[in-house]
């Protein structure tokens, strides 16, 4: 696997994802570090794809892509890949919180604050975030997820949740 400019983020998400996995709710939910290293390992493919769709003809080993881009095709891995597992059926009748059915999409909100924050070297504002769209991004998260075969293989959803990323950045950092 060649290198990438945001290889270095992967140990910080596996961070992020134990972090997570230990508040979790684990008589629903299971967790296995491998999965962020096949995410590793698809990112470069991955990027290398939406290169292509970028930059035409160019060398693009050379060309870098904007940190929206580079926080949607992390969320998308995530997403496709389900960092958590949880039971084929879970209700909230068996005990089990919408946190916890939103497990990995409560993630990825996690992994964009802190990708942003690092980015920004600035605060995200996550008490307006929760009241004025954390509900609508779970929405666009839960639906990526649901479709994520169709996402892996159209750069255009990429493109869609940069754009969800950059509105996030724009009005709730601080």
């Amino acid at each position: 696997m060649g290198t990438f400019n945001s290889q270095d983020w992967f140990p910080d998400i596996k961070k992020l994802a134990r972090f997570v996995f230990e508040l979790s709710d684990k008589r629903f939910v299971s967790y296995n570090e491998r999965v962020i290293d096949r995410i590793l390992e698809s990112y470069p493919i991955r990027l290398n794809s939406l290169k292509k769709c970028i930059y035409t003809g160019e060398d693009l080993a050379t060309r870098r892509i904007d940190h929206h881009k580079v926080t949607a095709l992390y969320i998308q891995l995530c997403l496709e890949n389900k960092v958590f597992k949880l039971p084929p059926t879970i209700t909230t009748r068996v005990g089990a919180s919408v946190s916890t059915k939103l497990i990995n999409e409560m993630f990825c909100v996690r992994l964009a604050k802190d990708v942003l924050e690092a980015w920004n070297d600035n605060r995200f504002d996550t008490k307006k975030f929760k009241k004025e769209y954390m509900s609508s991004f779970l929405r666009l998260l839960w639906h990526y997820k649901d479709r994520a075969a169709w996402c892996k293989r159209h750069e255009t959803s990429t493109y869609a949740l940069a754009h969800a990323i950059y509105f996030i950045e724009r009005n709730f950092m601080m």
